[in-house]
């Protein structure tokens, strides 16, 4: 009897043990899945997405002039519209976003629009004497510098003005002038009062700068084409060496290493890339200390260019040269900059369908043309 009872409590305290540990594992899944779930969402609720949509265009002979609508996409809510622009005489060419992420300037060639993201107010910033062919805010976002000149110019009129306008006197000095068949687009106003500048050559853009404390508009030192730049506009991309590319139609050749290089004095910092492969630089990390670019196998058949490559990622240390490889771009992406999302534009010539994605999930689609205009976290 006294066995009986003994292997009862055995068989009592065994049930309760694994009813102890099923409880425990099913809270340790709860809280897993919510963690996991709370970071997804948390992300998703915080990303904004900003973009363009055509909705109409016009012609007055010569060109076609699109009208779109510029929406803003928060998390999981849907699109709200902020502004309509776009006419014959208004071709709405580029958008920049303020460094504080609080406007918008919208770049309609004939002028510049600035766009308040918090009240939704659209307002007339900028008239050019000749057309806003570039712009590039200040570090603080107080300034724009403004390259004022006609890309192709019907009246054959090449003269160009430089401008450094504040925004919130709209006071307007013109800090260069003169002509030039060729024109410049200002990329980035760097803190040391460089704005690196690219000289556009047709599929090509030579890399120059222009120096505020001079007013002169100076060319790199060395041979380079203008690539990649980092966010603070003290590295560049350039291309050091190529190999044959079946897949491009145009030059038959493709970059398989670039130097990185610092774009006011030319000095090359490292080279990265693989002789032998196709090569590209992904983004620099926001302290400019490192570089993720990716690697691929060159296409032997010309049916295996529409496919997606299989690239090896890499990131390079731009002190010393050293490269180790990575298997996850998005997250270092991510760790480099707070506003990373991994928005982009994306075009199916199948369907003929404009979507824009993140991480390859259509997160609006459109029958109509979609331009990605910014994208950040809140």
């Amino acid at each position: 009897m006294e066995k009986d009872n003994q292997n009862h409590k055995f068989v009592y305290f065994g049930v309760v043990l694994i009813i102890i540990l099923l409880v425990l594992l099913g809270f340790f899944y709860f809280y897993t899945n919510r963690n996991q779930t709370s970071k997804t969402d948390t992300l998703f609720r915080q990303g904004v997405v900003l973009y363009s949509q055509q909705i109409s265009s016009s012609s007055n002979g010569y060109r076609n002039w699109p009208t779109v609508r510029i929406f803003r996409k928060i998390g999981n809510f849907e699109p709200e519209m902020l502004a309509e622009v776009g006419k014959v005489g208004e071709y709405p060419n580029s958008y920049l976003l303020s460094p504080d992420r609080k406007s918008l300037l919208i770049n309609l060639e004939s002028k510049l629009q600035i766009l308040d993201l918090r009240t939704q107010e659209l307002k007339d910033l900028f008239i050019p004497k000749r057309q806003v062919f570039s712009v590039a805010y200040s570090p603080n976002g107080e300034q724009l510098l403004i390259w004022d000149q006609k890309y192709v110019p019907r009246d054959g009129d090449r003269s160009y003005y430089v401008r450094r306008f504040t925004i919130a006197n709209k006071n307007d000095e013109i800090l260069a002038q003169g002509e030039n068949k060729l024109s410049y687009s200002a990329e980035v106003w760097r803190d040391d009062d460089k704005v690196i500048l690219r000289e556009l050559q047709g599929d090509f853009a030579i890399p120059y700068y222009f120096d505020l404390d001079t007013n002169q508009i100076i060319k790199v030192s060395g041979k380079y084409t203008s690539g990649l730049l980092s966010s603070s506009g003290k590295l560049m991309a350039v291309g050091k060496s190529g190999i044959d590319d079946i897949c491009n139609d145009y030059s038959g050749r493709t970059i398989s290493e670039y130097n990185i290089i610092e774009p006011v004095t030319g000095e090359i910092l490292i080279s990265v890339g693989n002789e032998e492969a196709h090569s590209r630089v992904i983004a620099f990390s926001s302290d400019d200390n490192e570089v993720l670019y990716a690697t691929s196998e060159p296409e032997t058949n010309k049916e295996d260019c529409s496919r997606i490559s299989d690239e090896q990622y890499y990131i390079a240390d731009i002190n010393n040269g050293d490269s180790r490889i990575v298997n996850a771009p998005s997250y270092i992406l991510r760790s480099w900059d707070k506003n990373y999302i991994g928005a982009r534009t994306e075009y199916d010539y199948e369907k003929k369908i404009w979507s824009i994605s993140i991480n390859g999930e259509p997160l609006i689609t459109s029958s109509d043309e979609l331009e990605l205009i910014g994208q950040y976290t809140q």
